[in-house]
């Protein structure tokens, strides 16, 4: 959202509402509080900021003393900024406003300018307050994705149970057809059987890994090359793209360190965006996975696999509704792909999301802790 509101209330024991009473607060006061505070001058430049805006938006105090706020820390909204700015020094009222961060570490954050006082008799000392407001959008996110997942397990319970009996006879009876002391079989009729066997277990395997996504502890976690794992996915979906004419790239960062989690889960998570991008773009189209290593300025390491393909894009209206369980909008699909991708990806500490979804062009991300050094009493197993 980018529509300026001026109704806001704040705690007066707030170290923002203590700043915004000062014209000129020592920097004492800015770094009593753990989010960005930045002091402007008249013409939006910057005064003084505490240590919280120098890590969060990863700028040096000497080098930021004097330059425009606006284009060291909004890049790409900068008039958005620039109007509320001006909005706030001619009606000496709070605006607020919030915006997605363009910039790592990527998240929602709700932007407050604060006006001095009208006693003051100046237009300079107006602060920046800037707040993460990811973890709260993600508390009520988690909480409505819990209840949803709760009657799917239940769900899934009823059907699993009634998909297995007729795998298992489906596996009896190919196992007596293929007894050659009942019958006699030719060697491709055996192959033949054999592979109705391998393919009703992969179909028992995969109702039993949906019936533990909503177990925590379902799946030990491992040490994964992310790399190496990407490179068998393009494998393995190879022919599809093919013969839907598309072609796959892949940039990976050398030398990229491994990620804690479940290799095959963390496999389709990643092939459910290629799965996805396949069936929506067109002959001629490109996909393209990368991976990248980032360290934020909270000493974070990440792992991040961007997927990007040359299709369509998604509705802006839908973009926030891809993730539910049972939202597709292709007719025959289960809509779970996505909300199954996120479980995994959630479970090993990271986060999936659309990063863009314009048209012509839909990048999904995915960042996911680094593994922790081993220790050097820990043996491999």
């Amino acid at each position: 959202m980018t529509t300026a509101n001026t109704s806001h209330s704040f705690r007066p024991t707030s170290p923002a509402c203590i700043a915004a009473q000062n014209s000129a607060p020592p920097a004492t006061i800015l770094d009593c509080s753990s989010d960005p505070l930045i002091l402007l001058d008249e013409t939006a430049r910057i005064l003084m900021l505490n240590r919280a805006a120098i890590l969060s938006y990863a700028i040096e105090e000497e080098k930021a003393v004097g330059r425009s706020c606006a284009t060291l820390c909004f890049q790409g909204s900068e008039q958005i900024f620039q109007a509320n700015f001006d909005r706030c020094l001619q009606t000496a009222k709070p605006v607020t406003w919030e915006r997605e961060r363009t910039t790592t570490p990527h998240f929602r954050e709700q932007i407050t300018l604060l006006p001095p006082l009208p006693s003051a008799g100046t237009g300079t000392g107006i602060i920046v307050h800037g707040r993460n407001i990811s973890c709260q959008e993600m508390m009520g996110e988690q909480l409505l994705l819990a209840d949803r997942f709760r009657t799917l397990d239940r769900l899934a319970g009823g059907i699993a149970h009634q998909v297995r009996n007729p795998l298992s006879a489906i596996i009896l009876f190919s196992d007596i057809l293929a007894d050659e002391k009942r019958f006699t079989r030719s060697g491709q009729e055996l192959e033949l059987l054999a592979d109705i066997n391998n393919n009703v277990r992969l179909v028992t395997d995969i109702i039993t890994r949906v019936m533990g996504f909503t177990d925590s502890n379902a799946s030990p976690a491992r040490c994964v090359d992310i790399n190496e794992m990407i490179r068998d996915i393009l494998q393995l979906w190879s022919p599809l793209l093919k013969r839907a004419g598309t072609k796959a790239d892949f940039f990976p960062e050398p030398d990229l360190p491994c990620v804690t989690g479940n290799r095959a889960e963390l496999g389709q998570a990643v092939s459910a965006l290629v799965r996805n991008a396949i069936e929506a773009m067109k002959d001629g189209n490109t996909l393209t996975l990368t991976t990248t290593y980032t360290q934020s300025a909270q000493n974070e390491e990440k792992v991040v696999i961007t997927c990007t393909d040359t299709g369509p894009g998604i509705d802006v209206k839908l973009k926030k509704s891809i993730f539910d369980p049972f939202f597709s909008t292709k007719q025959g699909n289960s809509g779970m792909g996505l909300t199954i991708a996120r479980l995994i990806v959630n479970r090993c500490g990271g986060r999936i999301f659309c990063q863009s979804a314009e048209a012509g062009k839909t990048v999904f991300c995915i960042e996911l802790p680094v593994a922790p050094e081993p220790q050097a009493n820990e043996t491999n197993p």
